[in-house]
Order: C-alpha cells, then sequence, then structure tokens
C-alpha cells in the first residue's frame, strides 16, 4: 500500500514539471482550454462552451480520437453543471463512440460513467444499469483498473437498488469499499475520494431500505465530507466538483429532515443555496475554507 505522502509528492512534482512547461510553451489549444476553464468558474457558459468547441475544432483536425473523446466529454460537463442533462447525454454519447475507437479501456470507462450519470438524471435507471453492467465487465480482473472497476460496482449498484436489495448487490459494495479504502488518504487521487463519496451515497440508500435512518443520515454525512475534501484540492479544477457537493448537502438534508433533526438539516439546505448562488455567480471557492 506503500507511503501515501512519497507517493503524492512524486506525482505532484511529474504535474508540475509538465504544467512549467507548458506555461512556459502554451499552444493555441492550451490557451483555449485555460480561457473555458477560467469562463466556466466565472459561470460564464455560453462563452465557455464556445471556447470549448473551438478546441473541439482543434482535436479534430488533428484525428486523434482519445482527443476528441476529452473535447465532447469537457463539453457534456459544462452541460451537467448547467443542469442541462439532454445536452449533457448528447456529448457524453458522441465522447463514447470516439472513446471506444480509441481503443483504450480506462477512456471507455470514463465515458461509460458519464454516460451512466447522465441516464441516472434523466430517470432512464434501465439503461443506467446497462451502461453499468458493461463497465463492470470491462473493468473486472484487471488489476490496473481497479478503481474504475470499484467506481463500477458502485454505479451497478446505484442502479440495481431502484429496482431490488439483493445479497449481490451488498457484495458488491463490499468488494468497492476493500479497493477503495487502502487509497483514500491519496487526495491527489480524487477518483477514490469522489468513488467513496458515491459508495456512502448508496450505503445511505442501502440503510434506508434497512429502515436503517439513523444510519442513513450518517452515511451521507461520511459523503459529503469527501465531496468536500475534493473542493479543497486545487489540482480539481471546475464548478462541477462543487456542484455536486450541492447534491450531496441536500441529500443529507433530506435524511436528517426525516430524523426531525431540523437545526442540522437547515444548515445543511443553507450551505447548499449558498454554494449555488455562488456556482451562479461565478464566485465559488472553497479551496481555504468550508464556504465559498
Amino acid at each position: 500500500r506503500g507511503d501515501y505522502q512519497e507517493a503524492e509528492m512524486i506525482a505532484l512534482q511529474c504535474f508540475s514539471l509538465i504544467a512549467e512547461d507548458s506555461q512556459k510553451n502554451p499552444s493555441e489549444k492550451l490557451q483555449l482550454m485555460a480561457i473555458a476553464h477560467e469562463l466556466a468558474n466565472e459561470a460564464k457558459w455560453d462563452e465557455a462552451l464556445d471556447v470549448r468547441r473551438k478546441v473541439l475544432i482543434l482535436e479534430e483536425a488533428e484525428g486523434n480520437a482519445g482527443k476528441i473523446f476529452k473535447a465532447h466529454y469537457d463539453l457534456s460537463h459544462l452541460y451537467v453543471v448547467q443542469d442541462k442533462f439532454e445536452e449533457a447525454l448528447s456529448e457524453m454519447v458522441i465522447a463514447t463512440k470516439f472513446a471506444r475507437e480509441s481503443n483504450m479501456s480506462p477512456i471507455v470507462v470514463m465515458a461509460l460513467e458519464g454516460l451512466i450519470g447522465c441516464y441516472k438524471a434523466l430517470k432512464d435507471n434501465k439503461t443506467a444499469q446497462l451502461i453499468a453492467e458493461e463497465a463492470v465487465q470491462l473493468t473486472q480482473g484487471d488489476k490496473m483498473l481497479s478503481l474504475m472497476y470499484a467506481r463500477a460496482l458502485i454505479n451497478r449498484a446505484s442502479c440495481q437498488i431502484e429496482n431490488e436489495l439483493t445479497l449481490e448487490l451488498r457484495a458488491d459494495m463490499d468488494v468497492a469499499w476493500n479497493i477503495l479504502a487502502p487509497s483514500i488518504q491519496m487526495t491527489f487521487m480524487a477518483g477514490y475520494q469522489s468513488g467513496a463519496a458515491k459508495w456512502w451515497s448508496v450505503i445511505s440508500k442501502i440503510r434506508t431500505l434497512d429502515k436503517d435512518f439513523s444510519g442513513a443520515a450518517e452515511a451521507l454525512g461520511k459523503a459529503v465530507e469527501f465531496r468536500r475534501i475534493i473542493t479543497y484540492l486545487p489540482h480539481i479544477e471546475g464548478p462541477h466538483k462543487y456542484k455536486t457537493l450541492v447534491s450531496t448537502l441536500r441529500e443529507y438534508g433530506d435524511a436528517l429532515t426525516v430524523l426531525n433533526e431540523t437545526d442540522a438539516a437547515m444548515s445543511a439546505y443553507e450551505e447548499s443555496r449558498a454554494i449555488l448562488q455562488q456556482i451562479e455567480a461565478g464566485t465559488c471557492n472553497l479551496s481555504q475554507s468550508q464556504s465559498c
């Protein structure tokens, strides 16, 4: 399991060197990407979309399937943060097409995870479950894709739980946690934190079905903690990380309301509203404090 701090330090040094070189010799594409990030952070959605489309044109000219996938993937995320899920799905469908053409399993799984999120947001749980099953099959047994396998199991469970709570589902959640838990300290690898947040959210649903409402609220409190950690990470850019925290805080407020913990519920709701208002105003920054 290694020395997490040393591993993070080495990774950060590598990325810092790459970033430093890019800043010294920025290409047109990198400049456009930086502009798109800033526009999204300022909630200038239409302008950010226009710049992202310019990036897409450049990627299409190069003809690299993996890079074209990423351009559509980024466009999809810009729509997601605006709750425009039909548009987000359209972009993610195209992104998935190019991901498959790249013949790179990690990219394909990223695209599938994006599709699952879009279909779940559009209340098409049946399609989301089929895609989650594909993600599980693609990642199962590949040690290099263990994190993606854990996330795929969690996504499949989040779909299955809408239909039936089974022993297999509970076992899948155990397997996923056994993969996530040893690496949660590696905050540089935010995929573990987002996976843990999703895991706790699904556990909350399981506990709700078990009539353990106190345990369900406690699980969502854990999910909020992990979502908050992600917002503190400066290398994870864009408003999307804040939007997921908003959603989790709302769910936490709902769970606390069931327990008649009114003050705590109101606190969660108020924080979610405050963050959402600042996302929309383009002023959200949780890197230094618990509020924007």
